[in-house]
C-alpha cells in the first residue's frame, strides 16, 4: 500500500516539478554546479536522479563536454527527453548504473541523495562511478532549511512574485501526500555523511553544495540501455 502511494506521489510531483523549482533560484544552482564541473575539468558528466533536466540542461550546454543523464521515475524521464532530446537517459536508479571508467568524470546529484534510503552506501556508488581521478558534486538542501528560507532564496534570485505564490500553492498542496507516502526525508543523514567526505563545500542560498573525490572499484558491465 505505501508502495503504490509513495508512487502516486512521484506521478502527481512530477507534474508539478516544474512549476515548483522551474524558477531563476534553480538557475542559479544550476550556473554554480556548471561552473564547478569545469573548474574540475570535467569532460564527462553524469547527472544522476536529473528529474526533469533543469541541472542537466546547464550540463549539457559546457562547451566539449559529454553529458548523460539517469532517471528512474518515468514521469520525470519523459519531461527530461523533451527537455533535452539529445542528451542519453538511462532509465535506472543508482545502485543499477555502471558506465566505462572516464579519467576526467564529474557526477553530479542535485536534490537527490537526502532523498535514498542508504545516503551512505549511495554516496559510495556514487564516488566509484567517478573514479579515482574524478569527483562528485552533491547538491542538497540544508537541514535547518524551512519554507520560509526557500521563500527568501526565491526572492534574493529574482523569481516573479507570482511564480512564489505558485510555488507556495503547489508545494502546500502536495504536502499532505508526501508525508502520508514518506517521500519527505530530513536531509541531515546525507548532509552528515557528505560532511565526512568532502573536500569542499559551498552554501547557495537554501541549498550545499559539497565536492567530493572519487573512488576506484567501479563494478564494470554493461550500462543499461538508454534508448
Amino acid at each position: 500500500m505505501r508502495a503504490a502511494v509513495r508512487a502516486g506521489h512521484w506521478r502527481l510531483y512530477a507534474g508539478v516539478y516544474d512549476t515548483l523549482w522551474d524558477t531563476p533560484y534553480t538557475q542559479d544552482l544550476a550556473q554554480e554546479v556548471s561552473r564547478r564541473c569545469r573548474d574540475l575539468g570535467a569532460a564527462d558528466i553524469v547527472d544522476v536522479g536529473a528529474g526533469t533536466g533543469l541541472i542537466t540542461r546547464q550540463l549539457a550546454a559546457i562547451e566539449g563536454v559529454t553529458c548523460v543523464a539517469c532517471e528512474p521515475l518515468t514521469a520525470m524521464r519523459r519531461r527530461l527527453r523533451r527537455r533535452l532530446p539529445s542528451v542519453p537517459v538511462f532509465p535506472c536508479g543508482l545502485d543499477q548504473l555502471t558506465l566505462d571508467p572516464h579519467p576526467h568524470r564529474v557526477v553530479v546529484a542535485a536534490n537527490v541523495l537526502h532523498l535514498m534510503d542508504a545516503p551512505g552506501d549511495a554516496l559510495i556508488h556514487l564516488r566509484r562511478l567517478a573514479g579515482p581521478t574524478g569527483a562528485v558534486l552533491v547538491l542538497t538542501p540544508s537541514p535547518e532549511t524551512t519554507l520560509t528560507d526557500l521563500v527568501r532564496a526565491q526572492r534574493r534570485a529574482r523569481t516573479p512574485i507570482w511564480r512564489i505564490l505558485w510555488f507556495l500553492v503547489a508545494h502546500l498542496a502536495m504536502s499532505p501526500l508526501t508525508i502520508i507516502s514518506g517521500a519527505a526525508r530530513n536531509p541531515a543523514p546525507a548532509v552528515a555523511a557528505l560532511r565526512l567526505v568532502a573536500v569542499d563545500r559551498e552554501v547557495i542560498g537554501a541549498a550545499e553544495l559539497f565536492v567530493i573525490p572519487g573512488l576506484p572499484g567501479l563494478p564494470l558491465g554493461p550500462a543499461p540501455s538508454h534508448t
